[in-house]
C-alpha cells in the first residue's frame, strides 16, 4: 500500500458521521496491522534500531545454491591487474569457487565417469586437491624411445612413434613430444601404476596436439561401476594445444588392482602428439610425499684368499660375495634404486702366469637372481710370481621399480677353471700392512 491519506476532515462543534469516523479507523487500523511496507517508513531521522529487527534466516540469504548446477558454477576473479568485480554475492561466491578450484593444482575442464551410461560428467570445483608425486614414468617423454617404446611404457598393438620438436609457445618452444601415428583402430600406448590407496581418487590427464583423426585416455582396474569408474573418454579437437583429464577411484579392497593408464585412437587413421602426461593423487587428509628412503652401506674389510671357494667342473665358477649383499622393499611408485659395488681384489695364485677374473651384478626380485650388469671380465697374462691387483665398480640403476615388490642385489665373483691354468682371486687384499676394503651402496631418490 502506498502513504496513509486522510479520508474525512472532522470540524470542532459539528456532529460526526459514525461511518465516517469508522472508516478513518479502519484505514490506519489495516495499515498497522499487517500492511505496513517501504513507503510508510521513513528514511530519514531515527532509524528503526536492529534490536527492534528479527535476525533473517539463512535460508533466506541469497546464496546460489538452490540447485546442485548453481552450485557448482565458478566464475574467474581475473587477475591483479584486471580483476574481474562481482556485482552480486552470487558474483563473490562463484569467484571465490574459482579460486578453491585453482589452488587444487588442476583447473583445466575435469571429468569423471558417472554410474549412468557411463558419462564423461564434468566434475566440480569440489574435488579434493593434489598430493604427491606424478606417478607417471618418463612423463614428459624425454627419454629416447627403446625398441621404438617410450621407457616406462607398453605398445598398445603396432604403433609408429617418434620423438618430435613441434615448438609450442605453451609447453615450451623447446619442449619435444611423443608422436603417435596410427594404422588400426585403439593402437597406441599404456602403462601399468601400482601400490595403489585402497578407495582412493586419482587425476588422470594428458596434453596433446591433434594432426588427424582423434585420441582416447582410458583406465582399467579402477572401479568398474558407480561414480568415478573407469575413465573412457575421446576428443577429436582442432590442432591446438589440448587437455584431456579424468578421476577414478581405485577399488574398495584390502589390495586394490594396479591401474593400467592407456592412450590410444578410437578411429583409424590418427596422428597425435604427447607432451606430458600425468597421475596424482587426490585427498584432503595427510599430505603424500614420498618416503625418503636411507642409503644403505655395506663395507667389506676382510682379506679372503680362496675365493671362489671350490672349482667345479665348469669354466666359469661364481661365488656370492655375501657382505655385498642388499635388499629393499618398495612402499610406492615414484622412486629410482642405484646400486653400486666397488671391489678390490687381487689374483691369488702366483705359480701361473694366466689369471681370468670376472666380476657381475646380480638382481632377484622374488623370481631368481638374473644377471642385470656384467660379467666384466679381467685377464691378466703375466709371467712368474706376479700377483695383479684391481679394483673394479660395478653399477645398475632403476627407475620406477614396482612397488611392493623388494629388489635383493648381490656382487658375484668369478674365475675360470681352466685345469692347470687356473687362478683364485683374493678379496680385498692385505699389502704391506695396508688393509684394502670393498664397499657397496644402495641409493634410492625420488623421482
Amino acid at each position: 500500500m502506498g502513504l496513509i491519506s486522510r479520508l474525512y476532515q472532522f470540524l470542532n462543534g459539528t456532529p460526526n458521521d459514525g461511518s465516517q469516523v469508522a472508516a478513518e479507523f479502519d484505514q490506519v487500523y489495516g495499515a498497522i496491522n499487517g500492511g505496513l511496507d517501504d513507503a510508510n517508513i521513513s528514511s530519514s531521522g531515527t532509524p528503526i534500531q536492529a534490536t527492534k529487527v528479527a535476525q533473517i534466516p539463512p535460508a533466506r540469504v541469497l546464496d546460489h545454491a538452490d540447485s546442485e548446477t548453481e552450485y557448482k558454477t565458478t566464475a574467474t576473479p581475473g587477475d591483479t591487474g584486471t580483476p574481474s568485480l562481482p556485482n552480486t554475492l552470487e558474483d563473490e561466491w562463484e569467484r571465490m569457487r574459482y579460486r578453491v578450484a585453482a589452488n587444487r593444482r588442476y583447473l583445466s575442464t575435469v571429468f569423471y565417469m558417472d554410474n549412468t551410461g557411463p558419462t564423461a560428467t564434468t566434475a566440480s570445483w569440489t574435488e579434493p586437491p593434489i598430493v604427491g608425486p606424478n606417478l607417471l614414468p618418463n612423463p614428459g617423454f624425454e627419454a629416447p624411445l627403446v625398441s621404438s617404446t617410450p621407457p616406462g611404457w607398453t605398445l598398445v598393438l603396432t604403433p609408429t612413434l617418434a620423438i618430435e620438436v613441434p615448438a609450442d609457445a605453451l609447453t615450451g618452444v623447446e619442449k619435444r613430444s611423443l608422436n603417435i601415428t596410427t594404422d588400426a583402430v585403439s593402437e597406441g600406448i599404456s602403462c601399468v601404476v601400482g601400490g595403489m590407496k585402497r578407495n582412493t581418487k586419482y587425476l588422470i590427464g594428458m596434453r596433446y596436439t591433434r594432426t588427424s583423426g582423434s585420441i582416447n585416455l582410458s583406465t582399467s582396474g579402477a572401479l568398474a561401476t558407480g561414480d568415478y569408474q573407469n575413465l573412457n573418454i575421446s576428443d577429436s579437437n582442432g590442432s591446438t594445444l589440448e587437455v584431456i583429464q579424468g578421476i577414478v577411484k581405485s577399488e574398495d579392497d584390502s589390495a586394490p588392482s594396479d591401474i593400467t593408464v592407456s592412450i590410444t585412437c578410437p578411429t583409424n587413421p590418427s596422428d597425435f602428439n604427447l607432451h606430458d602426461v600425468w597421475m596424482y593423487e587426490l585427498s584432503d587428509g595427510v599430505p603424500n610425499d614420498l618416503p625418503s628412503l636411507p642409503t644403505q652401506t655395506k663395507t667389506d674389510s676382510t682379506q679372503d684368499t680362496d675365493v671362489p671357494a671350490t672349482f667345479t667342473s665348469t669354466q666359469w665358477n661364481w661365488e656370492t660375495w655375501t657382505p655385498l649383499s642388499i635388499s629393499q622393499y618398495v612402499p610406492y611408485p615414484g622412486y629410482r634404486m642405484t646400486y653400486e659395488a666397488t671391489i678390490s681384489s687381487a689374483n691369488t695364485d702366483t705359480s701361473d702366469g694366466q689369471h681370468k677374473h670376472a666380476f657381475r651384478l646380480q638382481l632377484d626380485t622374488g623370481g631368481g637372481a638374473a644377471t642385470v650388469a656384467g660379467p666384466y671380465i679381467d685377464y691378466n697374462a703375466v709371467g712368474g710370481n706376479s700377483i695383479v691387483g684391481r679394483v673394479v665398480t660395478l653399477k645398475y640403476v632403476i627407475d620406477n621399480p614396482t612397488p611392493g615388490s623388494t629388489y635383493a642385489f648381490t656382487t658375484d665373483i668369478g674365475a675360470y677353471n681352466g685345469g692347470s691354468d687356473h687362478s683364485k682371486i683374493t678379496m680385498n687384499p692385505l699389502l704391506n700392512g695396508l688393509q684394502s676394503v670393498s664397499t657397496a651402496r644402495l641409493i634410492v631418490e625420488r623421482i
